[in-house]
């Protein structure tokens, strides 16, 4: 009978010898990752790691949360670096009706009309423009192109967003609120001035653009001009980053844009003013060298090739339209909201 208690003397120098070494490893390695294990338990039930990671959560919570939209209102929307300037100064026009614009309780919009040259008011039932403005803008900033208007013969109307200017001091969290400045805007103009939506001409540029489209979504019948916008806001985001980055990156942030509150759909806006059995007329100014917006996501891009979109390499972004392209527009809207307003030789 073999007694298994006693190893034979020919296994005493075989290789099975490591088994019982390599037991005491895998027991010691066991013995720590059980200690690591209680001391990682006692950690985490700490009430100074339970703190740590609270604070870290709402840090995420408030970054995820809030600083998107700080960068929005402070960046991307009208109020950017609006907040040091001197507002006192007014547009040296004679005769311009000024008004405070109620938008809703505690929310009022300066905005000024000013008459033809040569008229003592704003004239009623007459062809009349609303300027939207870019980003960071104001409505003082456009005194060359107010009196482009002007001299031509219409009324023009301008106004700042909240938050700019002599606005409410209220800076606005969402694309939705700069429609809502537009459509009040628009909305008093017609009242006071006695107009039908076909004697209004909005015209946006940039940001105002985008803007300017949604007010023409609301009034179809109203016309619009587009100047050097976008199709919609978050494909000139995304567009941007993945110029300045890389492609994934715009990806996410045009889709992030998208689905939230920050979006304004320009694309949708006006295919849904088209599909109206009457509408205005649109009008498209692109640059072909624009700095701000890439070209696979400017509004031209929904009109390619029209005898109403105006594609140029004259200037970009935030240069003055020159000469020839003003009289190119001015002419073809004068044609379209009275026949006898016609744009005079340009000196």
């Amino acid at each position: 009978m073999i007694d298994y208690s006693v190893r034979p003397p020919s296994e005493i120098n075989s290789p099975s010898k490591a088994k019982p070494f390599i037991s005491q490893i895998g027991n010691g390695a066991a013995y720590v990752a059980i200690k690591v294990g209680e001391y990682a338990l006692r950690l985490l039930t700490s009430t100074l790691f339970v703190g740590f990671a609270a604070f870290l959560a709402v840090s995420g919570i408030l970054t995820v949360g809030y600083l998107p939209q700080y960068l929005m209102q402070k960046v991307f929307l009208p109020a950017t670096g609006n907040e040091e300037e001197e507002w006192s100064v007014k547009l040296p026009f004679k005769n311009a009706y000024t008004v405070q614009i109620s938008v809703k309780e505690g929310i009022n919009l300066d905005a000024t009309i000013i008459p033809p040259i040569g008229k003592s008011a704003p004239l009623k039932s007459h062809p009349t423009v609303i300027l939207f403005c870019g980003n960071a803008a104001r409505y003082e900033y456009n005194y060359g192109l107010i009196d482009d208007y002007q001299k031509r013969a219409y009324n023009v109307a301008c106004f700042n967003y909240r938050g700019v200017g002599m606005s409410s001091d209220v800076i606005p969290k969402s694309g939705q609120d700069l429609m809502d400045d537009g459509d009040a805007v628009f909305n008093h103009v017609k009242s006071h001035l006695h107009l039908s939506d076909d004697q209004i001409l909005l015209r946006g540029r940039s940001l105002g653009g985008g803007v300017a489209t949604g007010i023409a979504g609301l009034h179809p019948k109203s016309h619009l001009l587009n100047d050097r916008s976008f199709k919609s806001f978050s494909s000139a985001a995304g567009a941007i980053v993945s110029k300045v980055t890389n492609p994934l990156f715009g990806f996410i942030v045009a889709k992030a844009i998208h689905y939230t509150r920050w979006e304004i759909d320009s694309e949708k806006f006006w295919k849904n003013r088209e599909s109206k059995q009457v509408h205005g007329k649109t009008w498209i100014i692109s640059s072909k060298i624009d700095e701000v917006i890439p070209s696979n996501a400017q509004f031209a891009l929904l009109r390619p090739n029209s005898p109403d979109t105006i594609e140029t390499n004259e200037f970009g972004h935030n240069a003055p339209i020159n000469n020839r392209v003003i009289r190119t527009i001015i002419e073809s809207v004068a044609k379209t909201l009275n026949p006898l307003i016609m744009s005079p030789p340009l000196i």
